[in-house]
């Protein structure tokens, strides 16, 4: 799997490398999706300023959505944070977000820093319990 995956004191940040994906991407929000902490993300932050190349079918978008559907009950709070330079991957991006399966928001930046600040002025620094 080309990806990293970084638990923080707020959420979650998943750093893409190299050739990534579809298959990556899921598998990674399985890991994510199954931790004890899952219900305290408020951010799953996706980086993929150091992807080289990208591939996914319709049908993984497909499955990345449904396997969402669950973990949204246990944590309905989650921002998606999407940090990319590449209209390629922005047109994969919008295309899953087409389908209607993900339950949470998206935001989109070119630069992780940019990504960064978002947080800092959108997340709670102590957000407490899930559903708090």
């Amino acid at each position: 799997m080309s990806v990293e995956i970084v638990w923080e004191p707020r959420g979650v940040a998943r750093t893409f490398r190299g050739h990534a994906t579809g298959r990556d991407a899921l598998e990674s929000f399985k890991l994510i999706a199954g931790h004890p902490h899952f219900d305290e993300l408020r951010y799953n932050l996706m980086d993929f300023t150091a992807v080289t190349g990208w591939t996914t079918t319709d049908e993984e978008l497909q499955l990345i959505g449904a396997l969402n559907i669950g973990p949204a009950l246990s944590n309905p709070h989650l921002q998606v944070l999407i940090v990319t330079d590449r209209d390629d991957l922005r047109d994969v991006a919008e295309r899953y977000i087409a389908l209607g399966l993900s339950p949470y928001p998206h935001e989109f930046f070119t630069h992780l820093g940019d990504a960064r600040r978002w947080i800092e002025r959108n997340i709670p620094r102590n957000p407490g319990p899930a559903g708090a």
